[in-house]
């Protein structure tokens, strides 16, 4: 649990107010301690303690010890039942206005725990608390992964931190990828954008498993792209495939018609077996939607074929093919030349 002052009206903002840890923790069982509770990180109370008002925030709720829950990996916790062995812990959330008295309950536990912990800090500021047995994967880090299983109990103050150049997001989905590989679990579902970061990522940590997930996912990818006939889409879709076109691109969205916002019906009801420019036009007002072409892209209409692909009337404008070609610059080469920009602009 967290304290901090609720202060009165005649409070001293200068004034500091010492509490003994044992009387907050005795006060803690006494308004938490129902057996069976269940208590939620994040969650907020008022709390009377000697005469005097506290606000207390539930900061962690662990159903492992510091070092257990150090040592077992994917272990994530953030709401938890009480029970009779339940042990309350108390900090204060300004040491300046409400100092704990006599508070080392938990204070060897911390230390021994914290050598299996690295605080690693993304490009954006951010920090991480990761176990270092994550990070072993990763070369660039092996120097802080060793420093951080070299510190002892009398290092108290102490602890191993490490910068990457990677930025916060995509840092956060490499520990998703890393802590699924190392607890036996199937590697997540990224999407192309995201798996082309990682592969970057997968280079600055020199993590050679995920710079394979990345290497066989792209690989992947670039295998399906080529160039269809257009008797070949057809077919496809008359065999109950949903292959659509768009200014000649060949995207493939069956997988995806369950989360369009538009309804699963909508596409192969009205955009199949034709250029679909016009009602990707008119249908999708924002600019996000192109970001997900690449996801679903799978080639182009030979040029040759491209007359034979039917067109609705009107056609889409040129200022919307203009945008579309400046952010789909990952089309193979064809008769289209797209012109190159960054997707801020």
């Amino acid at each position: 649990m967290e304290l901090s002052r609720v202060r009165d009206d005649d409070d001293d903002d200068d004034d500091e107010r010492e509490i003994e840890s044992e009387v907050a923790r005795r006060a803690m069982r006494a308004h938490f301690g129902e057996l069976g509770r269940v208590l939620t990180t994040s969650e907020v109370f008022v709390l009377d303690i000697d005469g005097s008002t506290y606000r207390a925030r539930v900061a962690d709720v662990n159903s492992k010890t510091c070092e257990e829950e150090a040592a077992t990996l994917g272990y994530h916790c953030f709401r938890a039942r009480v029970n009779a062995e339940t042990t309350f812990y108390v900090r204060s959330s300004d040491e300046n206005s409400l100092r704990i008295a006599n508070n080392e309950g938990k204070a060897r536990s911390v230390r021994l725990a914290r050598r299996e912990v690295i605080e690693v800090r993304t490009k954006d500021g951010e920090t991480f608390p990761v176990n270092r047995r994550l990070l072993r994967q990763c070369i660039a880090l092996t120097s802080a992964v060793r420093r951080a299983g070299e510190l002892g109990e009398d290092d108290a103050d102490e602890f191993v931190s490490a910068d990457v150049d990677i930025d916060t997001d995509v840092f956060d989905r490499a520990l998703i990828f890393l802590e699924r590989a190392a607890t036996g679990q199937p590697p997540p579902a990224f999407d192309i954008r995201v798996t082309e970061a990682l592969a970057r990522a997968a280079e600055v940590l020199e993590c050679r498993s995920l710079e394979e997930y990345c290497a066989e996912k792209l690989g992947a990818y670039g295998s399906r792209i080529r160039e269809y006939d257009w008797d070949e889409v057809v077919a496809h879709n008359a065999a109950g495939g949903v292959w659509l076109v768009i200014d000649g691109m060949v995207l493939d969205v069956k997988r995806w018609l369950n989360e369009h916002p538009g309804g699963d019906t909508i596409i192969p009801k009205q955009s199949l077996d034709m250029d679909a420019a016009r009602h990707f036009e008119m249908y999708h007002s924002s600019r996000e939607s192109f970001l997900y072409l690449k996801e679903f892209y799978i080639g182009e209409v030979r040029a040759r074929d491209r007359a034979r692909v039917p067109s609705p009337s009107p056609e889409a404008s040129e200022d919307f093919l203009r945008q579309l070609r400046q952010y789909t610059t990952f089309r193979i080469e064809g008769d289209v030349a797209p012109t190159r920009v960054h997707l801020g602009q």
